[in-house]
């Protein structure tokens, strides 16, 4: 993997510095395929139930499950605590929108912590 910082030094002032730089040195690049070609690019299929499975045996635990983004967890997880309507939720005062929002899904409400609404 290249030293990033050797590549900065190396860059005009002008020039394009990458984020960071991009290292898959396995199979990534043949599943990624793989996964486009078979149109397994979504929240199923065999690579989504491999994992699950692998996770699970890893982790110790029955079952494992996945979703799609952070939203999606924090919905689940509200779901499994039986939070609903009537229920207040508290959330930081700084923090991403997902937050309420995954809260709301459930009918509950937001309450925040810091007194100043302020959700980014």
């Amino acid at each position: 993997m290249p030293n990033i910082v050797a590549l900065v030094r190396l860059s005009k002032i002008n020039d394009y510095i990458p984020l960071s730089i991009l290292c898959l040195p396995g199979n990534e690049k043949k599943y990624v395929i793989d996964c486009l070609d078979s149109n397994s690019i979504s929240s199923v299929g065999g690579y989504v139930d491999q994992f699950e499975e692998g996770f699970s045996t890893y982790s110790g635990f029955k079952y494992a499950v996945t979703v799609t983004n952070g939203t999606a967890a924090l919905h689940l997880n509200l779901l499994a605590l039986n939070i609903d309507e009537g229920n207040e939720v508290f959330v930081p005062s700084a923090t991403f929108t997902a937050s309420a929002d995954a809260i709301r899904y459930t009918g509950a409400d937001p309450e925040n912590l810091g007194g100043v609404s302020f959700f980014l």
